[in-house]
């Protein structure tokens, strides 16, 4: 299993969604049976920016049925909306990670 933390603003708007997606076939080349997309607070929107360009490139990761989940979790500085994807690596297609190709 492995979990892609979208948690710094920053990588993503200095990198897009590129390294987040590099980090997912990553974890799907080595063997996971799942690799998880999460994220709270903003950070879900550009979470849900990832997503949808996995989606797009079709590529070696499927995302999980109804596994796009939506939470409120508790945190030191109050309640904030979370998300969880859940991604399986398409075993047929799985080979070594090159790095994403992204919209311009």
């Amino acid at each position: 299993m492995g979990c892609v933390l979208v948690a710094e603003p920053r990588t993503f708007v200095l990198h897009g969604p590129a390294p987040y997606i590099r980090r997912a076939r990553e974890y799907a080349y080595r063997g996971a049976d799942a690799v998880y997309l999460l994220a709270r607070g903003i950070n879900t929107t550009c979470a849900k920016t990832v997503a949808e360009e996995i989606d797009r490139l079709k590529i070696d990761l499927v995302k999980v049925p109804d596994s796009d989940r939506k939470y409120r979790i508790r945190t030191a500085t109050g309640v904030v909306d979370a998300i969880a994807i859940v991604y399986r690596p398409s075993r047929l297609e799985a080979k070594e990670p090159e790095p994403a190709e992204t919209k311009a």
